[in-house]
């Protein structure tokens, strides 16, 4: 199952050997929640099975905003789904804050934790690994990135449609 995480694909046996002793394995049901929003974020998630939903508390009682999804029973956001073969939480670590969002299995799922010391050590060691986590958070920011500008795009488009009709409206009185 690890040899598969894209984390370690740069590995030898020998290596992935190493770093499956530093990795906790947990068995997460439907709905479970890994962690919430302002966790202390002091463990990397790898999602070796499933899929999980990131989540982020709604800071008003408003309508989300186009494109996400509200759950009104606990007036949090749905801001991204990740499948297995992923890592998350990693941001949290990396600056030493708390997690930015709930994360919770869609799914049964298969997860692995690493500690923030041993993903440290292991980061330092293993040029290949960070590499590979280097990657991810590329592909992360990029697709964030993506979403972002086609909301603006969308959202400058629904502007200018209203400035039309506006214009209009004044014109005809």
């Amino acid at each position: 199952m690890f040899k598969y995480a894209d984390v370690f694909n740069s590995l030898d046996e020998d290596e992935l050997d190493k770093a499956l002793q530093k990795i906790l394995i947990f068995q997460i049901k439907t709905n479970e929640t890994i962690f919430n929003q302002g966790d202390e974020g002091n463990y990397i998630i790898l999602l070796l099975k499933g899929t999980v939903g990131i989540y982020v508390k709604n800071k008003d009682d408003h309508e989300a905003h186009a494109g996400y999804n509200r759950r009104k029973d606990d007036h949090e956001v749905s801001i991204a789904t990740m499948e297995e073969n992923s890592f998350l939480g990693e941001m949290a670590l990396i600056d030493s804050t708390v997690r930015m969002a709930t994360v919770r299995a869609l799914s049964d799922c298969v997860i692995g934790t690493i500690h923030g010391d041993d993903f440290w050590s292991y980061f330092h060691k293993n040029l290949g690994t960070a590499k590979n986590i280097l990657k991810g958070l590329n592909a992360k920011l990029r697709d964030t990135n993506k979403s972002l500008i086609e909301k603006l795009i969308k959202e400058k488009e629904e502007l200018a449609r209203f400035n039309q009709e506006l214009e209009r409206q004044v014109k005809e009185k």
